[in-house]
């Protein structure tokens, strides 16, 4: 999410974790839900992320591909963020996602040869949240769908990687 400002990424907040998207049952009503989230505190979506459940698969897939055109549509620099599951370890974090944007031919690999030093600093955040096991904490629609006390929103760990970054 980004805060909406003439359709230019000015700032990002943290994200939001749907359910297995795969369940259209529950995933209608999320987004729904987030987008009236959204609109009630001046946000957009501004991108999706994904990392699928097979390990070794760490390739775009129609879902992301179509969310992605979605997400597009109603903001015009969105973005799909890949992540490489491989590349989430522990141990170390370097560039564990590949970034996407909309190009006319489609979804096509953003080049990131020149990282920034923020680009660092949120890897190295990553990885002491990883350490320190806060990914525990997550929890998406489908927990919140189960018992409606578990927050989709992850406030405290929204908190924590606020505090990382």
């Amino acid at each position: 999410m980004a805060r909406s400002q003439s359709h230019s990424l000015a700032h990002s907040v943290p994200s939001v974790t749907l359910v297995c998207l795969y369940n259209l049952f529950q995933s209608v009503p999320s987004v729904t839900l987030v987008e009236t989230y959204c609109k009630g505190k001046n946000l957009v979506i501004a991108g999706y992320y994904q990392a699928n459940e097979n390990y070794s698969d760490n390739e775009l897939n129609h879902v992301a591909r179509t969310i992605g055109r979605k997400v597009q549509e109603n903001f015009q620099d969105a973005c799909l963020l890949m992540v490489d599951n491989r590349k989430v370890k522990v141990e170390s974090v370097s560039q564990p996602y590949k970034i996407y944007t909309l190009r006319e031919s489609g979804w096509k690999d953003s080049d990131r040869k020149n990282l920034s030093e923020d680009s660092i600093s949120k890897e190295e955040c990553l990885y002491a949240l990883l350490k320190s096991g806060s990914q525990r904490q997550l929890c998406d629609f489908d927990n919140h769908f189960d018992d409606v006390k578990n927050d989709w929103r992850n406030l405290e760990l929204n908190d924590l990687i606020s505090r990382c970054t």
